[in-house]
């Protein structure tokens, strides 16, 4: 039976003529092994677990986490911060002041600092003295930084960086003279960004690099060659890993575009379909409103050879994630009430206690992503989905006499009154590149030890043009290895 292409990434054109691919909880992997039997494949995305419930302190959501240089765990919910023991137990918590507003964090090991976009809190956090920094020489601090035994931050509407003393007590002294201009552009800084051991500087047009040098009274020196007229239209999209910094970019020609800093160079990582999604969440916002990329958050995780950077667009509801091997997916979860798909829960991960953790979006928990669970904390179930490239040949009738799924069988639960006992994978066709579908089509995956299912679906009609769509909702292993597809063609008229 002929193979066709199947396996790939996220991208609804903005014509959907053009392509109605989607790839929704689930991401595209390269396999290296040249004796595999595929070479690109689709993996379920990780379930989560709870790891630590914090509604004894707080009903909201997460603000920041941060996993110290001395291995301690520190999250904001709401006015709350918490210390999170290994266990998942709240340590220690405090009452702050602001409420929803992301924050910035960061520790040199004495003391954990983190900027709210009004204030500098500092935490000594032997002795768990819980500060508002007073007396700084600037005013309204919206994020900061730990780099060359310093602690860095801006405030809002100003060109100018400040950093603090050096040293362990450094965050004690801010001098009125320690501070250096963004030189490249007289826009704003927005956003910071530490980049292999230097510093990134974003306004909304332009963006800088500073290096560390020999001189305790001006410690930052601009990188010749670093200044682009790329800019970050959403300051907290902005993440790092491992040298790696990504942001949505904004300039005085356009935005929207996602950008992954490659040396000093911003280089484009979205595709046209994804600029076309953010173009379209920035339409939906209400005439003369803030639009809605604006607010997205960024971060990032490594899980199984994979780097993540996760972009959740707060409220046009949608999570967009690139994989630097080079590949978008979505990720959602399932609302609690109604069969409608929200934005991706988890935000803001760290590696902590062998485990990536995560903040959650929605409700006081602290949350395990796990590739071995195949659910939400909750129990919910996770919608995997991909829609296939469109299936055509020279505007001739396609008689389609069968679709066959390779994917991994066999996998179903073992306990009988649980779903997943019997998994499904339900198949639609759409005969106009994704306008419209067909009924729903359901056929076994495999119960337990089932590995020679077959999970094929015969005499599916005739059509021009042909797009499909498979979705499992079962709490079980995806992988998704091609699929193929028999036709016969008819006549062109």
């Amino acid at each position: 039976m002929p193979e066709v292409a199947f396996v790939g990434e996220t991208y609804p054109h903005r014509s959907l003529n053009v392509s109605a691919q989607r790839t929704l909880n689930l991401y595209p992997e390269l396999i290296s092994d040249d004796g595999a039997k595929k070479q690109h494949i689709l993996v379920g995305t990780p379930g989560s677990i709870e790891f630590a419930d914090l509604s004894s302190e707080t009903s909201a959501s997460c603000r920041g986490l941060h996993f110290t240089s001395t291995s301690m765990l520190y999250a904001v919910y709401g006015q709350k911060l918490m210390r999170i023991g290994s266990d998942g137990s709240i340590v220690e918590s405090y009452l702050i002041s602001g409420g929803s507003t992301p924050v910035s964090m960061a520790d040199n090991g004495k003391y954990l600092l983190f900027a709210d976009g009004q204030n500098i809190f500092q935490l000594e956090m032997d002795t768990g003295l819980l500060v508002t920094q007073n007396g700084l020489p600037f005013t309204a601090p919206q994020m900061i930084k730990y780099i060359g035994q310093r602690f860095v931050s801006f405030g809002k509407n100003s060109n100018q960086f400040w950093w603090s003393a050096v040293g362990p007590d450094g965050p004690l002294t801010w001098e009125g003279t320690a501070f250096a201009s963004a030189e490249g552009s007289a826009d704003d800084i927005n956003a910071l960004a530490v980049s292999d051991g230097e510093l990134v500087l974003f306004g909304p047009r332009s963006y800088e690099v500073f290096r560390l040098v020999a001189d305790d009274d001006a410690p930052f020196g601009r990188v010749n060659g670093s200044f682009t007229d790329i800019g970050c239209g959403a300051p907290y999209s902005v993440a790092e890993i491992m040298g790696k910094v990504f942001w949505i970019g904004s300039s005085t020609v356009g935005k929207n575009q996602v950008f992954m800093l490659d040396g000093y160079n911003a280089k484009p990582i979205s595709n046209h379909a994804i600029s076309t999604l953010l173009d379209t969440a920035d339409r939906s916002a209400p005439k003369g409103q803030v639009n809605t990329t604006s607010d997205a958050r960024g971060f990032t995780y490594q899980q199984n050879g994979h780097i993540f950077y996760v972009m959740n667009l707060i409220q046009a509801n949608k999570t967009l994630v690139y994989d630097v091997m080079g590949q978008w997916h979505e990720r959602s979860s399932r609302d609690p009430l109604y069969n409608i798909e929200n934005r991706w829960e988890p935000t803001w991960a760290v590696f902590a206690h062998e485990r990536v953790l995560c903040g959650n979006g929605k409700v006081p928990k602290i949350l395990e992503l796990d590739l071995d669970v195949y659910t939400e904390y909750d129990g919910r179930q996770i919608k995997r989905q991909r829609i296939s490239p469109i299936y055509w040949d020279d505007m001739a009738w396609l008689f389609h006499k069968d679709f066959v799924l390779d994917m991994e069988t066999g996998v179903g639960l073992t306990n009988a009154s649980l779903q997943g006992h019997d998994p499904q994978a339900m198949l639609r066709f759409s005969d106009d590149s994704g306008h419209t579908w067909s009924s729903e089509k359901w056929r076994p995956i495999g119960k337990v030890g089932g590995y020679g299912t077959r999970v094929k679906w015969n005499k599916l009609g005739k059509a021009r043009n042909r797009v499909y769509e498979i979705t499992i909702t079962d709490p079980i292993k995806v992988v998704m290895l091609g699929a193929s597809l028999r036709t016969v063609k008819g006549i062109k008229r």
